[in-house]
């Protein structure tokens, strides 16, 4: 519900890419903004809403951890007509946060990227995106000792 969390705006538009291939091979389409985009406290899912055009193509998310490594996620395949909502959750694995210092914490999103299958790899392809939600725990934000100094000097 956007009025619960406080969104304003009225939801007008969405993200569309258009890719032109000129010839059939292994293809890779990355879609990134402009600056890394930030998710605070311990992230438990990502979801967007995709328009697939039954390509057989699989949709990945590329994230960094609070130290700087990279990764990605396989989000799921685009084999589906219309407008679908994909959810990837982040693995346990993923460190979130260092236990030593409590700001440290949280995912920066680096974009998303298409791997393309090779079979399909042709012609003009359109992919649509929409409302991209990350579901959040902030208990450690929430709870942050306001008297607890900065390690970034």
């Amino acid at each position: 519900d956007e009025e619960a969390i406080g969104i304003k705006e009225e939801d007008r538009y969405a993200l569309g890419v258009k890719t032109e291939f000129f010839r059939r091979g292994d293809s890779y389409i990355s879609i990134m903004p402009s600056r890394p985009i930030g998710i605070a406290g311990i992230v438990k899912t990502l979801s967007v809403w995709v328009v697939g055009r039954n390509f057989n193509h699989t949709l990945k998310a590329i994230f960094q951890d609070f130290s700087g490594k990279k990764f990605e996620l396989t989000v799921g395949k685009l084999n589906f007509a219309g407008w679908k909502q994909l959810i990837v959750a982040i693995p346990p694995t993923v460190q979130q946060r260092d236990p030593h210092y409590g700001i440290l914490s949280g995912l920066k999103f680096l974009g998303f990227a298409i791997d393309c299958d090779m079979m399909e790899a042709y012609g003009s392809y359109y992919i649509y995106f929409d409302d991209m939600r990350a579901v959040t725990d902030l208990f450690g934000e929430e709870n942050r000792d306001q008297d607890d100094m900065l390690d970034a000097w």
